[in-house]
């Protein structure tokens, strides 16, 4: 089944890594597009095989790319290292060179890609095979013989395996033996095959192709076969057989597939005809030895059983010469084909339906295209290649299967043991010649989301979810901000944390008022509070120390302190007094005006409301707060008004101090600068009644949230907006707005998550998921969230709360609903059920939970305290055939 297609005319190589499979493609030597071009591209495909969308079976992105100033005759990719988790890509250049990229710097867009550029090759470098066994080895060969071996640790001079032979020419290929590290065969357009042993340093054997007609000659001293000779282009070793090697050629009159045995090798082994031009690539499965893709100039892509020599299989034909073909090595499902035609299919041998075909096309002559002489209609995207064969991983006797609740069911089928019989005895009938074995095992695929879980319970069970919000505040650093908010709801003074959090420090600013007051004091050389010529303070303000003392009268129980003027001043017994030296005064001295005598003249008939009045008409603020303290809380109060109705206006902490006096903490959220929400935060932790408090934090966060989806249509970065908006939502406890904007997180950080091959999307969307969880989680049991929808008891906090199965949470429940499968699929089925039981019945998803649900519920957990679920499905009753015609 073709899985995807690049739509490219180059050669490619696949990843070798443990990774999700990459495909690496070169443009191709010798061919131009549509459009003439003459650049060269290196370019790395994530095949994405996840997605199986229409729109996806086209790639057009790669997920790296590096140009080249020469076009590649062939492309290899070595195994990852510690020092690249990706390995190296080796491309051998039309030009002669050999050059080496580190396929992660590529993924990862870096401009230091290329590792090495070597030029001893004086011709195009046609072969091109890593060492099997050693991946720092890399074997190149080109024109006139030439063949090097490199050692990637030291690439200052390559080695050769032996004095150049007399039987090649241009090499066409170079590959490993697959089972003795120090064998290698070359090919040659002369039609000889090399075999060089590296220890011995010398060729130890030469396989001829006779051709089409020229006939079999004999054995020479090295092996050597004469007779006609025609090009080698493919040659592959057995997986199996460290002494079987197979050529191809690619004369057209004679397009056949050579299977030699290297122990009878004046002849060989077997000939495999099917291609009706010459063969430009071979590909033997290192799974499956019976498996050996061949592709050429015929448009065709067979794939053989070597043993048998019978095709079992064919691609669908390109309309252009195949050029390249290959084995995944490491899914061996898939294969990919590179052809003149601009494209690289990407198929799977998993076929989907017994009618399709791969071989199945018309033909239309087209005699002007030479690397085309047949063209054959389009296949879909479902065309398949359909084995008359199992591949031999999916044979039997064995076998397994994956079950409910990460179990896996693994069958085997051995042979018996012999039977100790007596000379001439034979097994008693019904022996057994087989024996069979199941296993059941526990199948973990996220080890580190199911640790992670297994935390979040422990953490729950003992009742140490303050700690567990320290190690993830050090572990994940994105977060750190949330996960510091969630660890203050659960000390004991969660207000006095938050305002910490936010970076103020009661003691460190009376420290440096203390400090200020103090060098005031020395520069002045006076008092703070010395009466100023006005008779009040200086622009009608007092002292931080007078402020605070003349406002506790109407407060007191809000600004912390007791109430020092609470009772009319009355005069203190005279041993109390210091005798002081006597300094005469006027009561009504020559320098007083109307108003500083008629305010003398209330003060001394003790009428304190008569005496503030003068004040406030003649601007006196601070004398008139003064007075209003000796007049008792109602006239302290009226004072206090009318000093906020002038002052306020024009001076932001007056009003600010006006909220706090008053107790309408609404104004200041409502009003301030959101520039200063931290500062509208503290003075909610530091003023607010209990019952204000979170009303409050929500109404600051409306703000926020507004302002932060304005700049976010705007297409302004408002990221920090947006967390200091969950911060206000978990200061409230509303965990409907934090749900909702965590989810939006959890979803915008997997779109933008970018591409991590190392990680497959499963992975990477289960870590999110346990992320969000755990935060959901710990939020929950820190506000003691109890959800109406599910406990049956709706309150006047809950009312919009329907009963139509239409829920406020039900983004949160598809969450959970999500969460629960992946803890299923991971083996962790009480964490499940437990999750799974935090959705309503009444849940829009109710089919496909109630199955979940009847599962984990029979699965063998604990369910004691879990009620039992219906059963999922409407009984059908079918009755008996007696019954039936008893009816009749």
């Amino acid at each position: 089944m073709r899985q995807k297609t690049i739509s490219r005319t180059s050669t490619f190589a696949w990843s070798p890594g443990q990774h999700t499979p990459l495909l690496a493609t070169g443009t191709v030597a010798g061919a131009f597009d549509a459009n003439f071009s003459n650049t060269s591209q290196l370019e790395i495909f994530d095949l994405n095989l996840t997605d199986k969308s229409p729109d996806s079976v086209e790639l057009h992105q790669p997920a790296g790319v590096v140009s080249s100033s020469t076009r590649f005759n062939r492309l290899a990719w070595a195994s990852p290292t510690v020092d690249r988790p990706y390995g190296m890509i080796a491309g051998g250049m039309e030009n002669g060179e050999l050059n080496l990229w580190d396929a992660n710097a590529i993924l990862n867009g870096s401009d230091d890609v290329l590792f090495s550029r070597q030029t001893n090759h004086s011709g195009p470098v046609r072969g091109l095979h890593f060492n099997p066994f050693q991946q720092n080895l890399l074997s190149s060969a080109s024109s006139n013989g030439e063949i090097f071996i490199w050692d990637l640790g030291n690439l200052t001079k390559p080695y050769t395996p032996g004095s150049r032979s007399a039987k090649l020419e241009d090499i066409t290929c170079v590959a490993w033996n697959n089972h003795v590290q120090h064998i290698l065969a070359t090919s040659s357009t002369t039609g000889y095959t090399v075999v060089w042993d590296l220890k011995s340093k010398r060729e130890v054997l030469t396989l001829s192709y006779p051709g089409a007609t020229g006939g079999m000659g004999s054995m020479g001293n090295m092996g050597q076969m004469g007779g006609g000779r025609r090009g080698i282009t493919a040659i592959a070793w057995n997986p199996d057989n460290a002494t079987q090697i197979i050529t191809a050629t690619e004369d057209d009159n004679n397009p056949v597939i050579l299977v030699w045995d290297l122990r009878y090798a004046h002849a060989p082994e077997k000939t495999l005809s099917g291609h009706t031009k010459g063969i430009l690539s071979l590909s033997w499965c290192q799974q499956d030895s019976d498996l050996l893709l061949s592709a050429g100039k015929d448009c065709r892509s067979l794939c053989w059983n070597p043993k048998s020599g019978e095709i079992i299989g064919e691609l669908p034909q390109s309309t252009g010469w195949t050029f390249d073909i290959d084995w995944c090595p490491r899914n061996p499902d898939l294969l990919a084909s590179a052809s003149f035609d601009g494209k690289i299919n990407v198929h799977s041998i998993q076929s989907t339906s017994d009618n399709e075909s791969g071989s199945a096309g018309h033909a239309i002559h087209e005699s002007h295209d030479p690397f085309a002489s047949q063209q054959y209609q389009n296949q879909g995207p479902t065309a398949a290649i359909s084995l008359k064969q199992p591949p031999k991983w999916l044979r039997r006797p064995v076998g397994a299967t994956f079950g409910f609740g990460g179990k896996l069911a693994i069958f085997r089928n051995k042979p018996a043991p012999p039977m100790n019989l007596q000379p001439g005895a034979v097994a008693p009938p019904g022996a057994p010649t087989m024996i069979s074995s199941v296993t059941l095992a526990n199948i973990v695929t996220e080890p580190e989301i199911a640790q992670r879980a297994a935390d979040l319970e422990h953490a729950l069970e003992t009742k140490t979810l303050d700690k567990f919000c320290e190690g993830r505040t050090q572990t994940d650093q994105t977060t750190a901000e949330y996960w510091t908010v969630l660890r203050a709801l659960f000390e004991a003074n969660p207000r006095e944390q938050l305002v910490h959090h936010l970076g103020f420090d009661k003691q460190e600013m009376v420290d440096q008022v203390a400090a200020l007051t103090q060098q005031m004091n020395l520069n002045s050389n006076t008092s703070i509070t010395s009466p100023k010529p006005d008779g009040g303070l200086q622009n009608h303000r007092g002292s931080t120390t007078e402020m605070n003392a003349l406002f506790t009268g109407s407060n007191a129980d809000l600004l912390g302190d007791e109430d020092a003027f609470g009772n009319y001043p009355t005069a203190a017994p005279t041993s109390e007094f210091k005798v002081k030296p006597s300094i005469p005064f006027h009561i009504y001295p020559a320098s007083d005006t109307d108003i500083d005598k008629k305010i003398t003249r209330c003060i001394v008939a003790g009428d304190f409301d008569s005496a503030v009045n003068v004040c406030l008409h003649d601007g006196r603020l601070s004398d008139a707060l003064v007075l209003a303290i000796c007049g008792g809380p109602e006239l302290l109060e009226r004072t206090q008004k009318a000093y906020f109705e002038r002052c306020a206006s024009t001076t932001p902490y007056i009003r600010l101090l006006q909220s706090v006096v008053t107790g309408d903490l609404e104004d200041v959220v409502r009003n301030a600068d959101l520039v200063d929400w931290q500062e509208i935060v503290v003075i909610l932790c530091t003023f607010a009644r209990p019952d204000d408090f979170g009303k409050l934090c929500e109404s600051l966060g409306n703000r926020l949230e507004q302002q932060w989806t304005t700049k976010a249509q705007a297409g302004e970065p408002a990221d920090d907006i947006r967390c200091n908006t969950v911060l206000c939502y978990l200061a409230a406890g509303n965990l409907e707005r934090v749900v909702s904007i965590w989810i939006q997180e959890q979803e915008q950080e997997l779109a933008l998550s970018g591409y991590e091959p190392s990680t497959s999307e499963y992975e990477r969307n289960a870590r999110s998921l346990q992320a969000f969880i755990e935060k959901v989680t710990v939020f929950r049991k820190a506000i003691d969230y109890v959800d109406v929808a599910i406990s049956g008891n709706p309150n006047e906090d809950n009312p919009e709360e329907q009963q139509d199965g239409h829920h406020k949470l039900a983004a949160l429940y598809d969450k959970y609903t999500e969460y629960a499968e992946i803890m299923a699929a991971q083996g962790r089925l009480s964490t499940a059920i437990e999750f799974l039981n935090l959705t309503p019945v009444d849940y829009h998803n109710k089919e496909n939970l109630a199955v979940m649900r009847d599962r984990l519920y029979h699965s063998g957990v604990d369910v004691s305290k879990v009620p039992a679920p219906e059963f999922p499905f409407e009984p059908l009753f079918v009755m008996g055939e007696g019954e039936y015609q008893q009816q009749q």
